[in-house]
């Protein structure tokens, strides 16, 4: 939302009581009234509203209180709200029946440490932007037993002991857990430094089906992606971060690993080592059972290769994933090479899927010639 879109007002002239889902963004403390007015009418229409989603810098307290008015709200998202985001906003939130999404963003807020319980019973997914410490004091105050998705936005000051805290989240709710996010906002373009065993505490996550890293730097080994593999054999999606050269990184055989203990794995970004690739050897069999993973990223650059490297690496990933549809680079990172590769795989599905049908016809001609020797 910004004040010189054309006719903005008018837009919510045309809002309904059946509306459920409100997503504003963008907003300063010039469209707070605008923002306001619209979360009251829709209270006095008696809007049946199922989630808020406000992004910006410049609500006042009030449009807060607008924004939580809503009696059956199930989602909540409230990010840049400064000091807005005050102790009793939080505890008006936390006593809300119905709510079971939560992001806050805590940056610049007047709530401070908590010391005793504020509710959030029911909270299935919670998202929570603020320093690590202040985190940690917060989750024993949160009534949920039953959290399925943790998310945390956390910047690196002041320094914590990070595997200590992720201990304690697994602790608190190991049986309920499927989808775990760790990220490092990286406003300066600098990742923190992070040891692969911080991780080591969620490999006790069995039903784990979703994990995202971001924003951090370190070094990972074929072996970790097995522990990876064998500890979330349900893993849906897998998000690693970008390792440049020069860095240990997995290698193809990490593409092998994954493809054999994660079968339903639909969407991965890994750091890859392609420096020096195993020439594929074609078993002449197709990769048993196939595998449905559809997205791959390749979070690495500057690795020095030759047009027969690619069609290697081509071959491999084909291999492991025949029904790949999409390579992307990470942020633009040798971009060129990596729409290479995906128009090489593409090209190896495209001579497949060609063959197949030839193949398929082959065997009616057969059979059709037998038909008409029998006549």
């Amino acid at each position: 939302m910004r004040q010189n879109d054309f006719l903005i007002s008018g837009v919510f002239l045309f809002l309904s009581p059946s509306l459920q889902v409100l997503e504003l963004e963008n907003i300063s403390n010039v469209e707070d009234k605008l923002c306001g007015t619209v979360l009251h009418t829709l209270h006095s229409d008696g809007a049946s509203m199922q989630k808020v989603v406000l992004r910006g810098q410049g609500l006042s307290k009030d449009s807060l209180n607008l924004a939580i008015s809503f009696d059956h709200l199930r989602g909540l998202e409230l990010h840049g709200m400064g000091e807005a985001l005050n102790m009793e906003i939080l505890e008006r939130i936390g006593s809300m029946a119905s709510l079971v999404e939560l992001s806050l963003d805590f940056t610049e807020s007047s709530v401070p440490p908590l010391d005793r319980d504020i509710g959030f019973k029911d909270l299935k997914s919670f998202t929570i932007t603020a320093p690590i410490p202040f985190i940690q004091t917060f989750l024993p105050y949160i009534g949920t037993t039953t959290l399925e998705a943790f998310n945390i936005e956390a910047p690196s000051n002041p320094p914590v002991d990070k595997k200590e805290f992720l201990t304690d989240v697994v602790t608190r709710w190991k049986d309920s857990l499927r989808r775990i996010e760790l990220v490092h906002p990286c406003d300066t373009d600098v990742a923190e430094e992070i040891d692969v065993t911080v991780l080591a505490p969620l490999l006790p996550l069995r039903k784990l089906t979703h994990f995202r890293l971001e924003g951090y730097s370190l070094e990972l080994q074929d072996q970790h992606i097995t522990d990876f593999a064998t500890a979330w054999p349900d893993i849906v999606t897998l998000m690693l971060p970008f390792i440049g050269s020069g860095r240990p990184r997995p290698t193809i055989e990490s593409l092998r690993t994954v493809a054999q203990r994660c079968p339903r794995l639909r969407k991965l970004r890994l750091p890859l080592d392609t420096t020096d690739l195993v020439s594929f050897v074609s078993t002449g069999a197709p990769h048993s059972p196939p595998h449905e993973l559809h997205t791959l990223f390749v979070a690495s650059a500057d690795d020095p290769w030759e047009l027969r490297d690619l069609l290697h690496l081509g071959r491999h990933v084909d291999y492991f994933f025949p029904q790949l549809r999409w390579v992307y680079s990470y942020e633009g990172n040798d971009a060129d090479r990596w729409i290479q590769l995906h128009e090489t795989i593409q090209m190896y599905q495209t001579v497949r899927r060609e063959a197949a049908v030839l193949e398929r016809e082959r065997i009616h001609q057969v059979a059709k010639q037998a038909l008409s020797l029998g006549s």
